[in-house]
């Protein structure tokens, strides 16, 4: 509850923030009140993307977002699952 509290805070304070999960948004509470659902065409000015069960999909697109300027992506999911995204931390924490 504590972490969603803080994300609505800077979701209010930094428009440049992208955020996401990988199909856990009602779990971890990661979405901010203030953020739009992003749906391609249809809402290309959505911060927030629901990534599915793709956990290294919505590492490696986090990784391209933070190489873009302007750009903050945020992420979660639960940690067992941190396993199926280890190349992607691997390439941001050599970035």
């Amino acid at each position: 509850m504590s972490s969603q509290l803080a994300i609505n805070a800077l979701a209010e304070g930094i428009p440049e923030l992208v955020g996401g999960s990988a199909d856990l948004t009602g779990s971890n509470l990661t979405k901010a009140v203030t953020m739009t659902p992003f749906h391609g065409t249809k809402n290309p000015a959505g911060n927030y993307i629901h990534y599915g069960i793709k956990e290294h999909g919505m590492s490696a697109m986090m990784n391209g977002m933070s190489l873009h300027k302007g750009t903050i992506p945020y992420g979660g999911t639960f940690l067992i699952f941190s396993d199926y995204c280890r190349h992607a931390i691997r390439m941001s924490a050599l970035m």
